[in-house]
């Protein structure tokens, strides 16, 4: 019922984002010059008034200032610039039976470029930041633009956010040059939707991680700086900016953890929850309506001198949400509810750190179970096809290893992922496909 006035669930908003910036970056300096100067002559004229200056002394005085030295007045504004490109070579293999019988298989490899982020972090005022960055790899141009201001207040103190960026929802890290295998995992991606280079809109992906448009608050608790909270209030759908439409409802995020950053140890967890209007499209008599979802994800994350630990699990509920093909989603009033559902486990380990720089194998496992949703290949990888339609569970373990050449300035990744799609999601059929994926992938940073 919000849809017809949510202004955030249209293209406006980046352009009003855009304006904002252009006026916050050059704004300030002129209007500050300028307030500089008339105080300047107010005070003169109030000395003249009260009788403490004479008008030839006041004349005097700003013949003088007039004649004074130029001062160059510099701005207190910082701006920070950062990129990092990703280049990768990838090989894949797929293959696919149903009711015992073998399909169709497919290979595909080559090189490409995977992510190109520019960014740009301005510190306006104190207190106050910018931030946009692009992804010129993309099909999507904006990979995040937002403001940000410091708000102190009696009780505490908060960070109030306004833009598009990610809600904290999924954990694997939002920013890709710190990831610590070329891909973020099936739980993040079936989840989110987000990095996939695909324009299907017949993803049955929960919308839940990704970038939205909204207001975000984030804060510490004012009893213990390690326990922090977090809330916003977004459009509801998780899709680049300029397919969002004026029937979009609202989301609504919360978290709360735990934080701590002791010498090596660093250490937190939490869990984040979501809830959006209008997510699964259903096919009604009178048309297209949209279905309700919630969903919750539990994590922690632990980096101890040379092991890293993290962990996942996620699970969701979407009204109308379960599919009656299994050839594509497929939703109608008849639909029951899907209660998707899964985990992931990653861990990595140090076995060298010397000149040559740092060496760390990473071993992950997920699962997931789409709960009748349904989920295809190209739902939860890059650049891969869909062979046979969709499957109910997907197990997925990956090996590989990253070489720190200078931190993830420079940084060469290898690894594989071995995936078993599995089930239907009606359950008519038995169906299977395995995909095996080999990937290379080096880093810069500038």
């Amino acid at each position: 019922m919000f849809g017809r006035w949510w202004y955030f669930a249209s293209w406006k908003p980046i352009l009003l984002v855009s304006v904002i910036f252009s006026f916050v970056f050059y704004g300030y300096a002129d209007q500050s010059f300028e307030y500089a100067q008339n105080n300047d002559r107010y005070l003169i004229d109030m000395l003249v008034e009260k009788g403490i200056l004479s008008e030839q002394e006041a004349l005097q005085t700003r013949k003088n200032m007039a004649s004074a030295p130029e001062v160059v007045f510099t701005s207190q504004k910082k701006l920070s610039i950062y990129s990092y490109t990703q280049i990768r070579y990838s090989s894949a293999s797929q293959s696919y039976s149903e009711s015992g019988v073998d399909g169709r298989s497919f290979s595909s490899n080559g090189a490409s470029l995977r992510r190109q982020i520019l960014a740009f972090d301005a510190a306006i005022t104190d207190g106050t930041r910018a931030f946009i960055s692009i992804n010129t790899a993309a099909s999507n141009l904006f990979d995040s633009l937002f403001i940000q201001r410091k708000v102190e207040t009696r009780y505490f103190d908060y960070d109030l956010t306004f833009g598009y960026m990610s809600p904290s929802f999924s954990m694997e890290s939002p920013a890709g040059a710190k990831l610590k295998t070329p891909d973020r995992s099936i739980l993040n991606t079936f989840w989110g939707g987000k990095d996939l280079s695909l324009s299907d809109e017949r993803s049955a992906n929960q919308c839940f991680a990704g970038n939205h448009i909204g207001v975000f608050v984030d804060a510490c608790a004012p009893f213990d700086e390690h326990v922090f909270w977090g809330l916003a209030v977004t459009n509801a759908k998780n899709s680049y900016w300029r397919e969002l439409d004026e029937k979009i409802g609202l989301a609504y995020w919360a978290s709360l953890g735990y934080a701590i950053k002791d010498g090596d140890l660093d250490f937190s967890c939490g869990v984040n929850a979501g809830y959006s209007e209008n997510i699964a499209s259903i096919r009604t008599p009178s048309g297209r309506e949209k279905c309700d979802c919630m969903g919750v994800c539990v994590y922690h994350l632990l980096q101890w001198g040379r092991v890293f630990f993290e962990t996942e699990f996620t699970a969701s509920q979407t009204w109308h949400g379960k599919t009656i093909s299994d050839t594509q989603p497929l939703y109608t009033l008849a639909s029951g509810n899907s209660l998707p559902y899964g985990a992931m486990a990653m861990f990595g380990y140090t076995v060298y750190d010397g000149f040559w720089g740092r060496v760390e194998p990473i071993l992950r496992y997920a699962y997931l179970d789409s709960g009748g949703a349904g989920v295809a290949e190209n739902n939860v990888l890059y650049s891969i096809k869909s062979l046979n339609g969709l499957y109910n569970r997907v197990k997925a373990y990956y090996i590989g290893c990253n070489w720190y050449i200078d931190g993830n300035t420079l940084k060469f990744q290898l690894g594989f992922e071995h995936l078993d799609f599995e089930g239907s999601p009606t359950g008519r059929v038995e169906k299977s496909c395995s995909v095996d994926m080999g990937i290379a992938q080096f880093q810069v940073e500038f």
